[in-house]
Parts: C-alpha cells; structure tokens; sequence
C-alpha cells in the first residue's frame, strides 16, 4: 500500500469512537428510542462524526459511504471511509447479543483496513491488507474444515439446519475466528466490507452464490450474495445444490415495517 497512515492511531481512534457510540446507544435505549430514529438520527450522526475524525487525523481527503448516510463523494479522492456504526441495532434495541461497530477504509476499489468491534464485549476485530486479521491482537487461523456449522446472514437455507445471529459483520468474524465453517448472506458494503477483509485476511475464500468471484461496490444500493469459508468448503456446499438460488432464500426485512410505522406516527 501507498498510503502514508499511522494504523495504530487509526484504530486507538476508532476504538475510542465505538466506546463513545456505546454509551450514548445505551442511554437512547433506556429513553426508548425507535429502531427507526436510531437509524436515521443517531447512526447518521455517528458516522459523520467518524467522518470528521477520519479526514482530521490522517491529513488526506476521503469520501465517505455510511451505511445511513449513504455516498458522499469527494471528487478526485481514491480513499473512502465505509462505516457501520451500529450493525445488529434491532438485537441491541431488543436487548439481545451481537451488535458491532465497524470501519473499513477502500484505498480505490480494495479494501486495506478493516475493523470491526463486538459493542458487547469490546472483542476487537482487525486486518490490513496482505498483514492478516487479528482478534484483540492475537493472529486468527481462520475458517475449519466443512462439517455443518453454517450461518446465514438475512438469509434462509430450505432444507439445511443454520445459525442466525441478526449481524452479518460479527458472523463473518466468527468464520475468520474458526468458530463456524460456513457464513452465507446477502448484505450492502458498508454492512460487511470490514469483517469480509478480516475474513479473507483470516484465509477465506469469499464468492458468490455460484461460486464467482465477487467485489465490493463503494455503494450501500447494491445488495451482495456471498459465501465464504474454505475453497474446498464452499465448493462441496455449492456442488450438493442443483440452483442455490431455488434452495438460498432471502430473509425478509422488518425495515420496511419499522419505516412505516415511523410514518404513520408523524
């Protein structure tokens, strides 16, 4: 990489912002905020924040993709800030585990850092490209031999038992981690660009439903297929599927539901 950044200082500050993002969640929780204006107000703010940071510290102009707030691109620049502030909110706002805080810096079209921290346990997830992915500083091994641990990431598998944690960036940490053997999803960029790094530095292979290779838009409109694990992984799931498309259903979204009650209520 070209890029003249002090990663550490990058991390420690992103680190610093999720403590920050945590305490004020937890307050708003406690307030009875909806999932809709946690969305659109606070994680808007979060990322912008971040934004602010970001372009402070490291003395180069960047644009920024926020899973909220969208694309705000900056002509001329090939770096750009993709964030997740708050990913699982609907488990966090109903009280329940996984929900991570996640940052990914695009260097043109290839992610080189990622980050991603458990908001619970305050675990830290990180890569940089071509250096490995690291939990809390110590080295992951990456995703085990297929057996039939499986996750879905807003997704369902007819005819498959899966996991379903409700946060596709921690559930790709998981495979880095060597805790699940398969992740399989559909998710936008900004969801997953950091931990889909983590996982690949981690030793993951990551295609799509057909087992071609994929790339991360700089776009949260683009909704991607993936799975990922190990090659021989991936290829004995696809190869007992005669369409994965008829077999891997999506999920569907509450967010539709949240939106318009939101808009009734005003």
């Amino acid at each position: 990489m070209s890029l003249d950044i002090d990663w550490n200082r990058l991390k420690r500050l992103c680190i610093e912002h999720a403590e920050e993002v945590s305490e004020e969640a937890e307050m708003w929780r406690k307030k009875g905020i909806s999932p809709y204006r946690f969305s659109k107000t606070l994680k808007v703010k979060w990322e912008k924040e971040l934004y602010k940071r970001f372009f402070k510290t490291i003395s180069k102009d960047l644009s920024l993709l926020g899973k909220d707030t969208g694309l705000l691109k900056r002509e001329g620049t090939e770096i750009t800030l993709v964030v997740d502030p708050f990913d699982g909110s609907l488990n966090f706002l109903f009280d329940c585990k996984y929900y991570s805080y996640n940052v990914a810096l695009f260097y043109g079209l290839e992610p080189v850092f990622g980050l991603c921290i458990d908001l619970e346990t305050f675990d830290v997830f990180s890569a940089l490209k071509n250096q490995g992915a690291f939990l809390n500083e110590k080295k992951l091994g990456g995703p085990p031999p297929f057996t039939d641990r499986i996750v879905c990431s807003n997704v369902v598998i007819k005819g498959f038992q899966f996991l379903h944690f409700g946060c596709a960036s921690l559930e790709l940490c998981l495979l880095a981690k060597g805790a699940v053997d398969l992740v399989i999803g559909r998710a936008n960029t900004p969801d997953i660009a950091a931990s889909m790094l983590i996982a690949l530095e981690a030793g993951a292979t990551i295609t799509d439903w057909y087992h071609k290779d994929i790339k991360l838009p700089l776009n949260n409109m683009e909704t991607l297929e993936y799975i990922a694990g190990r090659p021989e992984s991936i290829r004995k799931f696809l190869d007992s599927l005669r369409d994965p498309g008829d077999v891997i259903i999506p999920m569907p979204s509450v967010w539709l539901t949240i939106a318009r009650r939101e808009i009734r209520k005003s």
